[in-house]
């Protein structure tokens, strides 16, 4: 885009600039230069280690005042990862299907923490089955080893998306910054793993569209999304893209049902 914007005739008619797509991305690119120089990404960077540096600070005094995974007296806080561990349990159980029991749920709560520790609102499990395939794995472990495993395999593949839009190591000090990530760590909600899948998703739409669309697949365990990216996908014609996130859909769906009871 860049070459065909340079090599556009500066002016027509009488000394008038173009307007039109190609006026407006000239406009947008030179904003970008602008904004996204390399001394400016350091100075973002350099923001952001000041941002870790406090949220650490900020997750530290959390746990002294109880407020994070593991109280001052021993006893599991309540956050959102309760009821993902919880669920992970069920999924690696002789019956998966008793993730759909509240009851059952109710009595797995009961059964792995002591009256007063996690005392999470929903003890049912309020996801797609697709999503037991992300935390299968943190079935195997205690508690604070899977919440560690959650929050640091998810973190990276965050990363992993950052750096596949904005190849600069720089990218990933930049992409700790928002605050956000320090409530999805203290959390230890899903929401690197969403953003990363949307991030790869996004990247390879183009270049590889059905990778594209095995990421937009696997990302309809949040089911809200599903209402957004398929008009995307028809808005800008990505057939491809579109034929391959439907397929891994279904076949992922198909295969939860299998795996963890219809």
């Amino acid at each position: 885009m860049n070459d065909l914007i340079e090599n556009a005739p500066a002016a027509t008619g009488h000394g008038i600039a173009p307007s039109g797509p190609a006026s407006y991305s000239r406009r947008l690119l030179n904003i970008e230069e602008r904004l996204f120089t390399e001394h400016n990404l350091y100075l973002y960077a350099s923001g952001a280690v000041v941002a870790i540096a406090i949220a650490l600070i900020l997750l530290w005094w959390g746990k002294v005042r109880g407020d994070w995974v593991v109280s001052r007296d021993g006893t599991i806080g309540t956050i959102d990862f309760c009821w993902i561990w919880v669920s992970s349990k069920i999924a690696v159980s002789s019956d998966p299907s008793a993730i759909n029991d509240p009851a059952a749920v109710t009595a797995l709560y009961d059964k792995l923490f002591n009256p007063g520790e996690c005392l999470f609102r929903h003890h049912q499990y309020i996801y797609p089955p697709t999503f037991l395939f992300f935390i299968y794995a943190l079935g195997f472990l205690p508690y604070l080893a899977a919440f560690a495993l959650w929050v640091v395999a998810t973190f990276i593949l965050y990363e992993v998306a950052i750096y596949a839009i904005v190849r600069r190591s720089v990218a990933l000090i930049v992409a700790i910054a928002p605050f956000p990530v320090v409530k999805n760590i203290q959390l230890g909600h899903n929401g690197f793993l969403t953003a990363g899948l949307v991030g790869l998703s996004l990247v390879f739409v183009e270049s590889r569209p059905w990778l594209s669309g095995i990421f937009l697949g696997m990302l309809t365990f949040k089911p809200q999304l599903g209402l957004l990216f398929p008009l995307a996908l028809l808005a800008s014609r990505n057939w491809r893209t579109l034929a391959s996130a439907t397929a891994t859909s279904l076949i992922f769906a198909v295969t939860a049902a299998i795996a963890f009871g219809y």
